[in-house]
């Protein structure tokens, strides 16, 4: 569906260009919202296409079956625990145990 959405073949114009996708946009007040609550170090447009890349990245890496042993849920924790330490968070930041609901 994300490569259908953001690919050639897309229907909406809209969504051609990441940046002005509302969800982009929701990212980027997030991680400013994260900032101002002292939880990461940065959140310049630079860490938002990075945060956004990597998700999109493991979210299609994550496509394919065989993609490990660990749930989706504690492999997309793990992944986001990573992202928020490479913003200056730290590394307990999200808890990768899934009872943390």
């Amino acid at each position: 569906l994300w490569r259908l959405m953001f690919g050639p073949y897309g229907c909406d114009s809209q969504f051609q260009d990441p940046s002005k996708a509302p969800t982009y946009q929701s990212l980027g007040k997030a991680l400013c919202e994260l900032k101002a609550f002292g939880e990461i170090g940065s959140a310049t447009p630079d860490d938002q296409s990075f945060v956004w890349t990597a998700i999109h990245g493991f979210s299609d890496l994550k496509a394919f079956p065989g993609a490990g042993d660990d749930t989706l849920e504690t492999q997309a924790r793990v992944h986001a625990r990573i992202c928020l330490r490479a913003l200056g968070g730290p590394a307990e930041t999200v808890r990768v145990d899934s009872s943390s609901g």
